[in-house]
């Protein structure tokens, strides 16, 4: 997690990000978060993006070649 002025960034000094990992197989694969303002539910979001990573990971990891990188799976950032 970093909150508001943790981040170094210049202008993100009211933002927040609640961020986990997800992995193919055991090699982390790249990074799931939420972000938003310096007042959000932490403890909540937390274990939410955790469980979203380790859903993810499992769904990833599944992919017949996925884990051995025989195969490439493409997960597009949308933003709403």
């Amino acid at each position: 997690m970093i909150i508001g002025s943790e981040s170094k960034r210049k202008g993100l000094e009211d933002i927040s990000v609640v961020a986990s990992t997800y992995c193919v197989g055991d090699r982390p694969a790249g990074l799931l978060g939420v972000l938003g303002p310096r007042r959000m539910p932490y403890s909540r979001l937390a274990g939410l993006v955790q469980y979203t990573a380790d859903m993810l990971s499992r769904f990833l990891t599944s992919v017949p070649g996925s884990s051995n990188g025989t195969r490439t799976v493409t997960i597009l950032d949308v933003a709403i």
